[in-house]
């Protein structure tokens, strides 16, 4: 594993934020998974993701987290309908969380992200 990491102090304090921002936008759009189907008794591992308006499975464009919200406008590509504003609120929060963690040390910001997805997945679980 420490082999696996040697490349991480060549990268500089913002390589490392720019990388663990985008590994925390990933997670976001998993929490919003889970979010979205925990409460509906949906499996989070399984399924494609669909638009919730029309069921339109989404494609790959579809599904980079914060930048396909804003290349389509904050709307379903299919219907048109209005994505909330939820979902790339929650890839952003947590791609800040992720960068600013990783500023003070790498495994805060990697124990902040997996925080997260103990929290959501617990909170979905109860509902």
């Amino acid at each position: 594993m420490l082999q696996l990491l040697s490349f991480w102090p060549s990268l500089g304090p913002v390589g490392r934020a720019v990388t663990l921002f985008c590994l925390g936008l990933a997670v976001g759009s998993f929490l919003s998974v889970l979010r979205y189907r925990l409460p509906r008794r949906q499996d989070p591992l399984r399924g494609r993701s669909r638009c919730t308006a029309c069921g339109h499975t989404l494609g790959v464009a579809e599904l980079v987290p914060l930048l396909s919200y804003l290349v389509q406008r904050g709307r379903c590509r299919h219907c048109q309908a209005v994505i909330a504003p939820i979902y790339p609120l929650l890839e952003l929060a947590t791609g800040v969380l992720a960068a600013a963690g990783g500023l003070v040390s790498w495994t805060i910001g990697l124990a902040a992200l997996g925080a997260l997805v103990g929290v959501t997945w617990a909170q979905g679980r109860s509902r």
